[in-house]
């Protein structure tokens, strides 16, 4: 059974010192989320660990881009094929 627990700090100092004692208590950090206002950006990933937000975020994003560029080619060259109207796309931007 999973649980969530929420929590009010009124600074970054003492929930940074939370999270540090609940991953001493043997909770895992993917399993802890902390959010704060104003907090600098160094602060929020735990410390110990070798994953940060941006290393999937960029692989996800060229992953995404050239999927999408590929699907859109496939899909422009679909249009083009058809006879009638592929003249008509092709040579759209010059009207």
């Amino acid at each position: 059974m999973r649980r969530t627990l929420t929590a009010f700090f009124e600074d970054y100092g003492t929930a940074a010192e939370t999270v540090r004692r609940l991953e001493g208590a043997g909770i895992s950090y993917r399993d802890i989320s902390l959010v704060a206002n104003a907090a600098r950006p160094h602060e929020i990933v735990p410390q110990g660990t070798t994953e940060d937000g941006t290393t999937g975020a960029a692989g996800g994003a060229a992953a995404g881009g050239a999927i999408g560029g590929g699907l859109g080619l496939l899909a422009g060259l679909g249009v083009i094929a058809v006879p009638g109207l592929g003249p008509v796309v092709a040579a759209g931007w010059l009207a």
